[in-house]
């Protein structure tokens, strides 16, 4: 029961959905041949002792590891497996399946600032708004991405979004790794958590005043700060849900990801809630471009399944240089 089924998985090659799920069962197994090995040690002397000395050394280790990482203790880790970066666990391993520091990220939130109200934007964030005191739950907006001023996530989704480590107000650590970020999308453009129109509206001037965009099409599309930005001076709701790509074409092949290379360019598809935002009747976003030398981009909108609403394409020919609020 607790070996055949591996061993024929290995066999045969097997597809294992979803990692090592559908093996979940050899646990009831390996607990009956634990408790028949502890019962072995433990009929004769000298061995009883050791066995239930053993036994007990681990519970205990385990309850201290429990109490120190409160409030997280929901946390679990066997640093066996990775000893040799622990800072980095949750840039590979999924260490909080059920999201359930976003209960401690909303009540960090709360308690720095206690008199504003948040909008807030995360996966199941409902549920743990849910169990919130009353007077927490009125202060908190559940928001979409677009317009929330904070967006909590775990750092390996949230890494990819926001390259900027200025942008995250607050971190969950257990083991040496943070597993959960709070960020605050806005500070993209220079302002605060809720920077307000008038702080897209300076940088629309900016903008402008830089000269003419680098490409025209549903979006005029400008390169400044070592960033793309994304302008629509007459925006509606339907303008903003199509999801962006961006292919960036370096200069050298060797700056791409190994497995982009066969493509000849890096694709950073985003949504516009990730720096975005509306004022004036316009709408405006953001996204930052690699620090090494770059060719030209391509980008534009697509919707799934429906094919591309628009796309431009433009020489950048020099290093993009470092983006507002971002690391390169």
């Amino acid at each position: 029961c607790a070996t055949l089924p591996v061993v024929i998985a290995i066999a045969l090659q097997s597809h294992i959905y979803n990692d090592w799920r559908h093996f979940y069962f050899l646990w009831a197994p390996f607990s009956l041949l634990a408790a028949a090995g502890l019962l072995a040690l433990g009929k004769a002397g000298p061995r009883r002792l050791l066995a239930w000395s053993a036994a007990g050394a681990g519970l205990i280790c385990v309850a201290v590891e429990m109490a120190g990482l409160h409030p997280h203790q929901h946390i679990y880790f066997n640093l066996l497996a990775d000893r040799h970066s622990p800072s980095g666990l949750a840039q590979r391993y999924d260490m909080d399946y059920w999201n359930m520091s976003h209960r401690q990220a909303l009540e960090h939130l709360r308690a720095h600032h206690p008199e504003t109200m948040l909008y807030v934007s995360a996966p199941d964030l409902q549920k743990h708004w849910g169990i919130l005191p009353a007077l927490d739950r009125r202060h908190i907006v559940l928001s979409p991405p677009q317009k929330a001023d904070y967006r909590i996530g775990k750092p390996f989704s949230m890494k990819m979004r926001w390259m900027s480590s200025r942008l995250v107000v607050y971190r969950c650590r257990a083991y040496g790794s943070a597993y959960c970020m709070v960020v605050a999308p806005r500070l993209i453009w220079g302002g605060g958590p809720s920077p307000g129109a008038e702080v897209y509206r300076a940088a629309h001037r900016s903008l402008v005043a830089a000269g003419k965009p680098a490409a025209r099409a549903n979006f005029d599309v400008y390169l400044k700060d070592g960033a793309l930005h994304y302008v629509k001076e007459d925006c509606g709701p339907a303008d903003a849900e199509a999801r962006f790509f961006l292919h960036i074409f370096p200069v050298d092949e060797a700056d791409l990801p190994a497995h982009r290379r066969k493509h000849w360019f890096d694709n950073r598809d985003f949504d516009f809630g990730w720096r975005g935002g509306y004022f004036d009747g316009k709408c405006m976003t953001q996204e930052p471009l690699p620090s090494y030398p770059i060719a030209r981009v391509r980008t534009g909108q697509f919707v799934r399944g429906e094919g591309q609403l628009w796309k431009a394409e433009f020489p950048v020919g020099e290093r993009p240089g470092k983006a507002a609020g971002g690391s390169g």
